[in-house]
């Protein structure tokens, strides 16, 4: 692709280096400029076909939406919403997660920072709490902010309070989904993925 790109932007260049070449003369005035601005055209035209396809795969960009009150897990492809799941919270949902052992689920705007395959629930994606702000908060009470905050699967071995999984949160304050949908997740979304908690 790259290859392909140089030689066509290097063919409109070397179209523009001859017309000013051939006006014989290094006046800057219209007489002279005109040709050159006339061959600029095709490679303002060619930088635009070219650059388009960057700007929609940017659009594009998969990030991950967690409505806690709605108990649902949503996957975008930019503003398109792909996929959406029933989730279970933290056992004392209401409100943002300010510290260790509270049970609550985090709110506001993190990124999934690691992805672990042997998790005892079945596979989990690591959201990044605390941020900056929550550890701040945190440090302010006097408290730790804790932290390994997942969304992850049931697994084999998750507490009684899962078997009712979606209708009940059991966790300590992450996000589940059953195994099969962590696994579809799993394939859809890498580290560096934006998640949105809302309250």
């Amino acid at each position: 692709m790259m290859s392909a790109i140089s030689v066509l932007s290097a063919g409109v260049i070397g179209r523009i280096r001859a017309s000013m070449l051939r006006q014989g003369s290094a006046r800057c005035d219209n007489a002279v400029m005109r040709p050159t601005i006339h061959m600029l055209a095709p490679l303002a035209v060619l930088l635009a076909v070219l650059c388009w396809p960057l700007e929609a795969q940017a659009d594009a960009q998969t990030w991950l939406q967690i409505d806690k009150s709605a108990r649902t897990l949503t996957l975008f492809e930019g503003e398109q919403a792909v996929l959406e799941y029933p989730i279970a919270l933290g056992r004392n949902p209401i409100g943002a997660k300010q510290r260790q052992g509270d049970g609550k689920t985090p709110e506001g705007r993190y990124f999934i920072r690691s992805r672990l395959r042997a998790s005892r629930f079945h596979l989990a994606l690591q959201v990044s709490y605390p941020s900056l702000a929550d550890q701040m908060l945190a440090d302010a009470l006097g408290v730790p902010a804790g932290g390994q905050i997942m969304i992850h699967g049931v697994g084999p071995n998750a507490p009684p309070a899962a078997a009712h999984h979606p209708l009940s949160d059991w966790t300590d304050g992450c996000i589940a989904v059953t195994d099969a949908q962590i696994e579809v997740l799993w394939q859809r979304v890498p580290v560096g993925t934006p998640v949105d908690i809302r309250p």
